[in-house]
């Protein structure tokens, strides 16, 4: 169903190539990252809020832990996830 509102400033098959050059790459992506790949690609600059809002739409989650975790981890696991110290 149609929805009311301001049109997107980017069509719809730019935003496809976008998503799916973001899904294709093996490694994360920072907000600020793909504020700079849609700027490149269709001219448009995104607030960061709303290029967390599209990522969220995509299916994309952040790629930065949140730190609930650290809490629950062992000792071992969080000298291992430490850089440069090996696990023993």
């Amino acid at each position: 169903r149609h929805r009311s509102g301001k049109p997107s400033a980017i069509p719809k098959e730019e935003m496809d190539k976008i998503k799916q050059e973001l899904s294709d790459s093996n490694t994360g992506w920072d907000f600020r990252q793909v504020m700079d790949l849609i700027q490149k690609r269709a001219g448009v600059r995104y607030h960061e809020v709303h290029i967390r809002r599209l990522l969220h739409k995509w299916g994309f989650s952040p790629k930065v832990p949140q730190r609930r975790f650290v809490r629950i981890a062992s000792q071992k696991e969080k000298r291992s996830f430490k850089k440069g110290h090996k696990a023993s």
